[in-house]
Formats: C-alpha cells, sequence, structure tokens
C-alpha cells in the first residue's frame, strides 16, 4: 500500500500495524535501520506488552481518562537506579503501603501556605512510632500502651466550656463520666471526683495511698481516724 511509505529528504517511512520503521540513506547499497519505534512491542491499537520500556530522561503518561495500574502479582514496587524503596501490595484486600529497606520510614508531606511540611512521620526504627506536626483531632484516642508528652501537657476545654480527664477502668462499668476519676477545671473552679456509685478517693504519698479518704457519704478519714463526719455537721 503506497499510503504507508512516505518519502523524505534522505530517508523512506515505512508504516503499519505491527511496527514503524525508518530506513535511512535509501539510495545506499546497505540499507542500516537507524530508528524502529517499539509498536513491535506495544501494538497502537492495545494488545499485550512484552519486554520493558526504558528511557532516559522524564517519563510522562498522560491520560484523558484515568490511569490504571493492574498487577496479577498483587505489588506495584517503586525503585530508584534499579533498587527498590517502597511499594503499595494488595493484602488480602487490604492495601499495604511498604517502606522496603532496614529502618527506612514513611513521611507525609503537604504545603502549608506555599511552604513544605512534614505533617507525619512514621519512624520503623522504633516500630513505626507516629510523630505528627500539628495537633490530631479525635472523638477518641486509644493507646494500648505509655502516653508520653516531651513537654508540658495540657487538656484544653471548648471556649466557654471545661476541660477534664476521665482515668477509666473498662471492666468496671461501661461509661467513663458515670464510672471513671475526673480531673476537671471549669471556670475558675477545680475538682477532682471518683465517679464510680459507692467508690471512695484516696489521697496519699510515697507508699501510703491512704493518707487521706474521703468516702461517698462526705465522711473524711485520716489514715484509719475519722476527721469529718459529714451526719454530724
Amino acid at each position: 500500500n503506497s499510503d504507508n511509505i512516505t518519502e523524505g529528504t534522505s530517508n523512506l517511512y515505512f508504516t503499519n500495524a505491527r511496527a514503524d520503521a525508518r530506513i535511512v540513506n535509501a539510495g545506499s547499497a546497505n540499507w542500516n535501520t537507524a530508528y524502529t519505534v517499539a509498536n513491535a512491542a506495544l501494538p497502537k491499537a492495545g494488545g499485550t506488552m512484552t519486554g520493558n520500556i526504558a528511557h532516559a530522561s522524564n517519563f510522562t503518561i498522560d491520560a484523558g481518562g484515568d490511569i490504571i495500574l493492574d498487577a496479577d502479582g498483587g505489588d506495584v514496587i517503586l525503585k530508584d537506579a534499579g533498587a527498590a524503596y517502597g511499594k503499595f501490595t494488595n493484602g488480602s484486600g487490604s492495601l499495604h503501603i511498604v517502606a522496603q529497606g532496614a529502618d527506612n520510614d514513611i513521611k507525609f508531606y503537604g504545603n502549608d501556605g506555599g511552604s513544605s511540611v512534614l505533617a507525619l512521620h512514621l519512624d520503623m526504627s522504633v516500630a513505626g512510632a507516629a510523630t505528627f506536626n500539628g495537633a490530631i483531632s479525635s472523638g477518641n484516642i486509644v493507646s494500648s500502651g505509655v502516653v508520653t508528652a516531651n513537654s508540658a501537657m495540657q487538656i484544653i476545654g471548648a471556649t466557654g466550656g471545661s476541660g477534664y480527664m476521665y482515668i477509666y477502668d473498662s471492666d468496671i462499668g461501661t461509661s467513663p463520666t458515670a464510672n471513671g476519676f475526673l480531673i476537671q477545671k471549669s471556670g475558675t473552679s477545680a475538682y477532682i471526683r471518683n465517679r464510680e456509685s459507692g467508690g471512695k478517693l484516696f489521697l496519699g504519698a510515697g507508699d501510703d495511698p491512704d493518707h487521706l479518704t474521703i468516702f461517698p457519704n462526705g465522711d473524711y478519714y485520716a489514715g484509719t481516724t475519722k476527721w469529718f463526719d459529714q451526719a454530724r455537721n
């Protein structure tokens, strides 16, 4: 088909559904192929690719729709100069984001008013310890270990409200507000309460936990001696 043959100044171009080729120095006795487009490996009309695509500079995929990565092996692996540094894995339907290499961290960056900020740092050298750059907003924060503050820990209530903290043993009751130990600051007043029904409040120092005991009926004991009798006052 003559429509598939184009003559240039010194080159002859052939076009077909399988491959595009350019023959250099068409008038030469030895025709040398200088350029072959990868349609033999990646058909123009779609199909199955064989081999790899390599490019010496930036490589852009610009799709009018979505870009879909479908890996039957379950892994999308990220490499730099042949060395893997991360991957996305299908773990039984769950998305796993993996930093490859011993103690390699995962960091989340963003743009705050034109400045780059590290929003979240997951430190893999300490089992993925998370460091947030700003505040954490959550209805509930659950910890199975120790909560450590590197500076003063603050519990701040809503504007016009009160700041409070409940220490709660879930084996005793189902509600921290009804069964917890409350430390509260409201306005100019401060409160320490045992909200457990029938529970006592002990104040002590050193190895003695009950220098002062406050009973639910309002009686005060200093050690084992009744110091204040609510019924008599």
